[in-house]
């Protein structure tokens, strides 16, 4: 064999040896991935708000906001029903103390936190379900009154569960964030600063102070002031 084609041989070997290699890799990465991809039971946990409730159907419809690892693709970001048949429920009082209750205890916008298995690809049955507290207290200052939609408009000053007072969430609603807290125009109290009741359209809005007191904290940051909750307008109170 001349020097010529014993260099074509080796080129055309060196060539077959790297296009192999590049098939192997490729193959590995294609299993590797089919493998993952395939796996359809996982334990799970999962926080966010709840959509809706089938309490004859045994379902409950939640939006996640944050996932175990393992459920992140699925439950993240997702809005997904789950199979609550069976599931311990439960909640927490004004005492903080955390309480066995039922299905009925659940509202729209609530907060829960959802554990269970992935038993098939798109089903998920949950065995506990956590209603977190979601009662606060909110004191600030009044930037804006909606009077016909019923809308205050605070820049936070602090925020504390209503049961022990401590911070609620300061990394997502730090001092100075401006929310929009939507009370009930036919039942939620105002008072002045001296604690006479007045009518909803004496509230000022040219940075007076305000304490609202009571809200509920609906779908991770919907401020809710139903009928028990109090605005104390010019006066801080906590």
């Amino acid at each position: 064999m001349t020097n010529a084609n014993t260099a074509t041989v080796r080129r055309v070997s060196y060539v077959s040896i790297i296009a192999l290699s590049i098939v192997a890799v490729a193959t590995l990465v294609f299993y590797g991935s089919s493998a993952e991809a395939v796996k359809t039971t996982y334990k799970f946990v999962v926080r966010g708000d709840v959509k809706a409730v089938d309490r004859a159907g045994n379902t409950v419809t939640v939006y996640g906001r944050y996932s175990s690892a393992e459920a992140k693709e699925e439950l993240a970001g997702s809005v997904v029903e789950f199979n609550v048949k069976g599931a311990k429920v439960y909640k927490y009082d004004e005492k903080l103390k955390k309480m066995r209750t039922t299905l009925g205890a659940l509202n729209l916008g609530d907060e829960v936190v959802l554990q269970g298995n992935k038993k098939k690809a798109g089903q998920f049955r949950v065995s506990k379900i956590t209603r977190n507290y979601h009662t606060v207290n909110l004191r600030g200052t009044l930037q804006g009154h909606d009077l016909d939609g019923g809308i205050l408009e605070v820049d936070i000053d602090k925020l504390v569960r209503k049961a022990d007072g401590k911070a609620y969430k300061t990394k997502t609603f730090p001092k100075g964030t401006r929310v929009k807290v939507y009370y009930d125009k036919d039942s939620t109290k105002v008072v002045n600063n001296t604690g006479v009741e007045i009518n909803r359209d004496d509230i000022a809005n040219s940075n007076e102070k305000v304490t609202i007191l009571g809200i509920t904290m609906q779908y991770g940051s919907r401020f809710t002031a139903g009928p028990d909750v109090t605005v104390w307008d010019g006066k801080y109170t906590f």
